[in-house]
């Protein structure tokens, strides 16, 4: 009840009240607001954490999530335990898991066993991986002296016996001529004329050479060998038809008579390649000699002492011969 004071006294005038329907009403709308208000700051908050969770998942894990992170659900989190049992059962079996190398990067497509044992299973690319020579040869490579050279050729005799083709003293090399063997700039080590040479005089012949009738053999040669020298071998060997002797213009022949693994236990093995080479086959002069051009190399030109002795590969190599000893 309100009263209002007016001049002819206290009047007395009647509040409206709202009916009591109403005011639920009101109150629900009240609370009904308040929960709305809530419900949407707690999902900006969530938000807002989901992102700081997926910024800190992308900066320290980047392709991949930890194995210790927790699931929302108890499915996630039995799926995540299977994986993690079948990994361990993976991991169990890695003595029987066979690697897959990419078809690109070779023509050497086998799978074997990641087994130094079985040797059999390593073609010359893969004996290069496994011995780690790309690492090796970031380094400069030395010039070794006659001890590693006579070793070597012993290792060698020991494996091939009655087949071997060192006829020869284990002491001497290849050269008829006296040269040098030293680092050659640009292009690791290299063999240079230590006087003066005329045209058509040996320089040098193959009586250090080891011969491979099989791959076989040739690998148990490379894993007999110290690391670093086996990574030498590994880069001077090559593979040569002792067959018919043939002009170099026929040397893109696919026919093959009899082919041998080489490798060049003296310092022939520095010779590198060249478009203008000064060392190579002079028929007329190899006449004189056993074994032809298959087994001397003459100066192709007068050559003055200092100079490098430069070979042309192409003319005793036969780069697609490896595929025949399964290399």
């Amino acid at each position: 009840m309100t009263y209002l004071i007016s001049a002819r006294g206290p009047l007395s005038i009647k509040t409206p009240t709202m009916p009591p329907k109403f005011n639920h009403l009101i109150i629900f709308l009240v609370i009904l607001l308040i929960s709305l208000t809530k419900e949407s700051l707690s999902e900006e908050i969530a938000i807002e954490a989901d992102a700081t969770t997926t910024i800190q998942v992308d900066t320290r894990y980047q392709s991949h999530f930890d194995a210790e992170e927790e699931w929302d659900d108890d499915d996630d989190e039995e799926e995540w335990e299977d994986n993690e049992e079948r990994e361990r059962e993976d991991d169990d079996d890695d003595d029987d898991d066979e690697e897959e190398w990419d078809e690109d990067d070779d023509k050497d497509e086998v799978e074997w066993e990641d087994s130094a044992d079985d040797e059999k299973a390593y073609t010359a690319r893969r004996l290069w991986d496994h011995l780690g020579c790309t690492e090796i040869f970031q380094s400069e490579r030395p010039i070794h002296d006659q001890s590693t050279w006579s070793n070597a050729r012993q290792v060698y005799k020991k494996i091939v016996g009655e087949e071997s083709s060192l006829l020869h003293d284990s002491e001497s090399t290849g050269f008829a001529v006296p040269i040098e063997a030293k680092q050659a700039p640009g292009k690791g080590r290299g063999i240079f004329a230590a006087r003066d040479i005329k045209k058509t005089t040996l320089i040098w012949n193959t009586k250090q050479t080891a011969r491979f009738q099989d791959g076989e053999l040739y690998r148990e040669f490379i894993f007999a060998l110290e690391t670093g020298f086996a990574c030498d071998v590994l880069q001077w060997a090559y593979v040569q038809d002792l067959g018919d002797d043939k002009e170099e213009d026929n040397y893109d022949d696919e026919e093959y008579s009899d082919l041998h693994i080489s490798v060049d236990l003296d310092e022939g093995c520095f010779c590198n390649d060249g478009e203008e080479p000064n060392l190579g086959c002079d028929r007329e002069a190899a006449e004189e000699f056993p074994g032809g051009c298959k087994s001397n190399y003459f100066a192709l030109r007068d050559i003055e002492a200092g100079e490098e002795l430069i070979c042309s590969y192409y003319s005793f190599v036969r780069p697609d011969g490896w595929k025949e000893f399964g290399l």
